[in-house]
């Protein structure tokens, strides 16, 4: 379950920073950046979970 999410929240993230129009749209809607955190951090998955949890209305609007 924890992978499976994890996973979703990756490439929500990989998709929205690799697509620039994807990005535009997001940046309107979003005062907050999605966050692009290193493999070698401690609980650096869940630091994405909750950013991508804090925008959630932004990504809703695109």
């Amino acid at each position: 379950m924890i992978k499976e999410l994890e996973h979703d929240v990756r490439n929500i993230k990989n998709f929205v920073v690799n697509h620039n129009n994807a990005l535009a749209i997001f940046n309107r809607h979003s005062d907050l950046k999605l966050l692009k955190v290193a493999e070698t951090r401690f609980a650096s998955i869940i630091v994405m979970i909750k950013r991508i949890k804090q925008v959630k209305h932004a990504l809703t609007l695109m």
